[in-house]
């Protein structure tokens, strides 16, 4: 049985010092350093074959064990999934092996000062006439469909629509990521772009 944590945002003693993410491309990894940060519409990751894809993306799903204390009472199963439109930018922690980033891209970049590029990312997406709330970034919790201790009251935690997955294939990822939300009746891209400035100063193309 797995304890989850629930805190709808990373703090600052949660985030690594550093993150690292995969381009298919090294021209792909320039823009980003560029600071052209693109960010993927979770549900299109349902579509997608190979690592990237998951098609339970965007799907919540956890079941409380109520039995615990209670041996009389049933397990409760929760899912659901959120109509807001969610885009992330998917980051890995600085432990996971190049080995595994490989399946990805070949193309690595680190980004050396993680909050740095939130406040860019913020400072952007404020101005943004799509926006819905500022950007921040999150843990993955890999604990979709599992067993865990309820919440208080049995409140669905809302973060789980964007930030849980199952954990086989997914928790060597380690992923961490970077969630900007569009306000109802935005058009839905696969898509969306920021452009941040250049971040040659807080990120690094690591050759492989």
């Amino acid at each position: 049985m797995s304890n989850a944590s629930y805190s709808p945002l990373c703090t600052i003693s949660a985030l690594p010092a550093s993150l690292q993410r995969a381009f298919r491309t090294e021209d792909q990894a320039d823009q980003f350093i560029a600071g052209r940060i693109r960010f993927g519409l979770l549900q299109r990751y349902r579509k997608m074959e190979g690592y990237r894809g998951d098609e339970s993306e965007g799907r919540a799903l956890i079941r409380w064990n109520l039995q615990a204390e209670n041996p009389a009472l049933c397990n409760v199963t929760y899912g659901g999934t959120s109509l807001d439109l969610y885009y992330a930018l998917c980051t890995s922690h600085p432990a996971v092996c190049k080995c595994h980033m490989n399946k990805f891209g070949t193309s690595l970049v680190r980004i050396d000062d993680p909050l740095e590029l939130l406040e860019r990312i913020c400072e952007a997406w404020n101005i943004d006439n799509r926006a819905s709330g500022s950007a921040f970034v999150i843990p993955v919790i890999y604990n979709k469909g599992e067993l865990v201790d309820p919440p208080p009251y049995l409140i669905a935690p809302f973060n789980l629509a964007y930030a849980q997955k199952s954990r086989d294939p997914y928790s060597l990822d380690r992923e961490y990521r970077y969630i900007v939300a569009c306000k109802v009746g935005t058009k839905e891209d696969d898509s969306l772009t920021l452009d941040v400035g250049c971040c040659s100063d807080i990120c690094t193309l690591v050759r492989t």
